[in-house]
């Protein structure tokens, strides 16, 4: 009889945490959330971050708090959202420093592939080639013969990150060096290129709406010139001027919840997160930061952030940064 109470009193008690369980799923979200943005306030994935709050918010019902822990090469920002729960109320933008290239510098405390459960991921960037709007080369091959001549200044934001792995890209490619110029920030890059600092800089495709009487854009580098037809008319990607070569990178980004959330919670979000980029009005509004292609759902995220990893890796390992 003794061994009969347990068992129901078990039974009883997991009927009662499964039906709690349940209750908290339907109610989601019932509070605010936060999101974590591993950059500092002001830059493009901030910014697109909170635009998506905005248009979330009407839609979950709720107030979206962004927090910006920047610095540590994204590590502690990937980690102060780790360290929260797996109840939906904490999400995180990642994007390829935080969630792509890290882990394979460093010895970071976290997977990519089994750490996140991505809701969606939206934008499409891509690197552009950059010389200064008075600059005496008007094409790529006149830069790149300038190049072979000497060893240009090519402005970069950080050592790793993807601007500066599509300089290196571009140097394979063409058998030329450039002398590295590290600014922190890709508008600090830029701003240094028109300042005189370099001869050339790597930004994104959006970046020349900051500085359009300053810059001219040479090239872009990633191939697939239908997405970013809207920010560079008529600007050619490097793959139509010499077909077969790329120094693209995997520039995307989207939201994740901590692995181990209930996946309801993240349908939720996910149909959420449909919503906001179907809305005119806000596509209209992030136009001017990237470039809206939405990939949906957990395992279709993760299966690209794959392809991004192996992306950058043979990149990395070219300069000796990848980890053994």
């Amino acid at each position: 009889m003794k061994n009969l109470m347990t068992r129901l009193a078990l039974t009883v008690a997991l009927m009662f945490g499964m039906a709690t369980a349940a209750l908290a799923q339907a109610d989601w979200p019932s509070k605010p959330l936060t999101v974590v943005v591993t950059f500092g306030a002001g830059g493009n994935a901030d910014l697109q971050t909170r635009l998506e709050a905005k248009y979330l918010e009407p839609i979950l019902g709720v107030p979206i708090k962004v927090v910006n822990v920047p610095g540590g090469g994204h590590v502690p920002g990937v980690m102060s959202f780790l360290k929260g729960d797996t109840d939906g109320y904490t999400w995180m933008r990642f994007a390829p420093p935080s969630t792509v290239i890290a882990p394979l510098v460093r010895r970071a405390p976290y997977d990519p592939l089994t750490d996140f459960a991505p809701a969606w991921m939206n934008t499409q960037g891509s690197t552009v080639l950059y010389v200064r709007s008075d600059s005496p080369w008007t094409t790529l091959d006149e830069f790149i013969a300038a190049a072979q001549e000497t060893d240009l200044v090519m402005g970069i934001n950080n050592i790793g990150a993807p601007p500066h792995l599509s300089a290196v890209n571009l140097s394979n490619q063409f058998d030329v060096n450039f002398k590295m110029l590290a600014m922190k920030t890709i508008p600090a890059s830029l701003t240094g290129l028109i300042g005189g600092q370099a001869d050339a800089a790597i930004g994104q495709t959006t970046h020349v709406a900051m500085f359009p009487d300053e810059l001219r854009p040479l090239v872009i580098l990633d191939e697939r010139k239908d997405y970013f037809d809207t920010h560079l008319p008529g600007v050619k990607t490097l793959e139509e001027l010499h077909p077969g070569m790329t120094a693209g990178n995997w520039l995307k980004s989207g939201w994740t919840a901590k692995a181990g959330t209930d996946p309801a919670i993240i349908e939720k979000m996910t149909a959420a997160g449909k919503q906001v980029f179907e809305n005119p009005d806000f596509q209209r509004e992030f136009a001017g930061l990237s470039t809206l292609v939405p990939v949906y759902g957990t395992k279709e995220v993760l299966a690209d952030i794959e392809r991004g990893l192996t992306f950058y890796a043979p990149l990395l390992d070219s300069l000796g940064m990848l980890k053994k």
